[in-house]
């Protein structure tokens, strides 16, 4: 996150691009997947995270960078002033926090995102 918070602070716009067409990925992914049991949305979220890179790479993040904002962008999006299903952030951190598929870090990043909205 560390890198997020140097590219703001330089006035670099690609977080912010990446931010919002993360916010656009992930309507798409939970108009999809919002009402699918634990299993399914653990593996369609390991199955999106090189759809996700991809998405960042279009607006210039490549993949490192992108994995390590994959988690806040995507519990991030369910976020508007509140939860309107907290139970869904729960499920998709815990779906990040035990995938053995995602790579090294999205899981500890779900964690530290559990904790930053309370879930």
């Amino acid at each position: 996150m560390i890198d997020v918070f140097e590219a703001l602070l330089k006035g670099d716009a690609t977080y912010p691009a990446a931010f919002m067409r993360a916010k656009v990925f992930w309507d798409e992914f939970f108009a999809e997947h919002s009402g699918v049991g634990d299993a399914e949305l653990k593996t369609a979220v390991e199955g999106a995270q090189i759809p996700f890179q991809w998405a960042m790479e279009e607006v210039g993040l490549t993949a490192p960078f992108a994995k390590g904002i994959m988690a806040v962008t995507c519990v991030g999006s369910l976020y508007d002033d509140g939860f309107a299903a907290p139970e869904l952030a729960a499920r998709v951190v815990e779906a990040m926090r035990t995938s053995r598929s995602l790579s090294l870090g999205i899981g500890s990043s779900a964690e530290e995102v559990s904790r930053l909205y309370q879930l």
